[in-house]
């Protein structure tokens, strides 16, 4: 970490050395046009307030740059320090005291963690046990209705097959019945003409013998 900010720092204060060398450069250049008398351009443009101003605002960067510089310088000479002196090593010490700290947070955070997961595997794994314990009486209690449904299939079959030929007897018991009906009432108006005749006959007898008693 020290050695990233250093880093950072020195990349930073390179910067600002390349500004502030342009900056020198242009100052040098502004006051060197006042003893050389091939830069009487610049000297006179110097005679203008706008170019005095430029001037102004850019000694005030200048400035600025080089005040920031020696900020930047300070802060890499604060940071910078010798492992090898008093106030480094224990630097060193607090940070070798800070990394191991942090490794054992960060081993109890991970046994922390591995805990948890692991009771939640465990719960998972009860809950998949439970699961596939239900699965397979399911699969079972089927099984057993795919049984109990032929043999209902089978007996339904049976009773059908029971009701038909009942069916079939009670049909052949009525036209029985009605057979045995139609000859009764055959026999019936066979008796009742034979009762008829046999008056009849009785009757001609009956002329005929007191025919005969007569004649006799």
């Amino acid at each position: 970490e020290y050695k990233t900010r250093e880093t950072i720092y020195l990349s930073a204060l390179v910067n600002q050395e390349a500004e502030m060398s342009q900056l020198r450069g242009l100052a040098s250049e502004i006051l060197g046009a006042f003893g050389d008398q091939s830069l009487a351009t610049k000297r006179g443009a110097l005679a203008d307030s706008t170019a005095n101003m430029e001037v102004l605002m850019l000694r005030q960067q200048a400035r600025a740059k080089e005040h920031r510089l020696n900020q930047l310088k300070d802060d890499v000479e604060a940071n910078r320090f010798d492992q090898s002196n008093t106030d480094g090593k224990a630097l060193m010490q607090k940070c070798k005291a800070l990394l191991s700290e942090n490794r054992e947070l960060g081993e109890l955070m991970r046994e922390e963690r591995l805990a948890d997961l692991r009771v939640a595997l465990q719960n998972e794994q009860r809950k998949n046990a439970e699961l596939q314990q239900k699965c397979e009486e399911a699969v079972e209690f089927c099984k057993e209705l795919g049984q109990d449904s032929e043999k209902l299939q089978a007996s339904m079959a049976k009773v059908a097959g029971d009701l038909l030929q009942a069916k079939n007897e009670l049909e052949m018991l009525r036209r029985q019945r009605h057979e045995a009906r139609v000859h009764r009432k055959q026999a019936k108006l066979q008796r009742q003409q034979a009762e008829r005749l046999a008056a009849e006959v009785q009757s001609d007898l009956a002329g005929v013998e007191a025919c005969f008693i007569w004649l006799v």
